[in-house]
């Protein structure tokens, strides 16, 4: 009996199609997670501006919303007892901020009203967070 050995086109298509099936689950897998970091990025936002507005009320002091180096974190800043508090959140890769921010808290509990704004590098699609006058409530929107 002759042995019969896979032609070459025959070896290209077996290959390509392993290929294909390997890249497709790991595209919807880099997508996933930009969609990921990008939500936990959003939630962080919202909670460490609420936790730093609810210590600078309940402390009676100021509190600072300022960006960091080369706009790749957010640094929340108080003080508390004499003593300076930072937590600083880190801006995902895939975002880019639209400008330099500086929120301040006053021990009045005056906020000034401003926009963050980052941009999605992938999609385009604009991320607004914004801090109303007043007691500084966030509200997000995305366009």
């Amino acid at each position: 009996m002759k042995m019969r050995a896979f032609t070459l086109l025959e070896a290209i298509i077996a290959l390509s199609l392993t290929i294909t099936l390997v890249l497709i689950p790991t595209l919807t897998w880099h997508h996933c997670e930009k969609k990921i970091t990008t939500t936990l990025f959003k939630r962080e936002l919202i909670s460490n501006w609420e936790s730093l507005r609810q210590t600078c009320y309940v402390n009676n002091c100021n509190g600072h919303l300022k960006t960091g180096a080369h706009y790749q974190s957010l640094d929340f800043i108080v003080i508390q007892n004499g003593h300076l508090v930072t937590k600083s959140i880190k801006v995902p890769a895939h975002l880019k901020m639209a400008r330099c921010c500086d929120i301040f808290i006053r021990k009045r509990h005056a906020v000034t009203p401003t926009t963050l704004s980052f941009v999605d590098r992938q999609t385009n699609t604009i991320m607004h967070f914004k801090i109303q006058m007043g007691w500084g409530n966030i509200l997000y929107e995305e366009v």
